[in-house]
């Protein structure tokens, strides 16, 4: 999934070929690494989180709610799936009970988001350690 960051991040590690720095573990320093291969190992986590905020739309958040009403449907005639077309839905819910009650689609998108902020958080904690001792 190329993003404008991962073709920073991928220029990056081609600019800094041979590159050496300390790896860690622990908070400690590990043993020598090459920059680069830090460096794409985002690019590796970067991608999959891209990937699934992609999943998230397209499996989850992409059916339409509307005929749902308060709880099992409506009694109007409408066409849930010509509806579903012109908003650009994959497909309507297809149970109207799912679609007041659930709430997984909120959890998924707050989980997935949640790791791709760990992640970017993890990089900016290689920044603080490499000049430290």
């Amino acid at each position: 999934m190329e993003t404008w960051a991962h073709l920073r991040l991928v220029n990056l590690a081609k600019k800094n070929e041979g590159f050496i720095v300390p790896g860690y573990t622990h908070m400690q320093r590990a043993q020598p690494i090459l920059l680069p291969h830090i460096i794409l190992s985002y690019v590796e986590q970067l991608e999959c989180d891209a990937g699934c905020r992609t999943n998230c739309r397209g499996l989850r958040l992409n059916f339409c709610p509307l005929g749902a009403c308060a709880l099992a449907g409506t009694g109007l005639p409408i066409d849930r799936f010509m509806t579903s077309n012109a908003l650009g839905f994959t497909a309507p819910m297809r149970n109207n009970i799912d679609v007041v009650s659930d709430r997984d689609f909120v959890l998924e998108i707050l989980s997935t988001n949640s790791i791709a902020v760990v992640h970017l958080s993890r990089l900016g904690e290689e920044w603080v350690l490499w000049p430290s001792e």
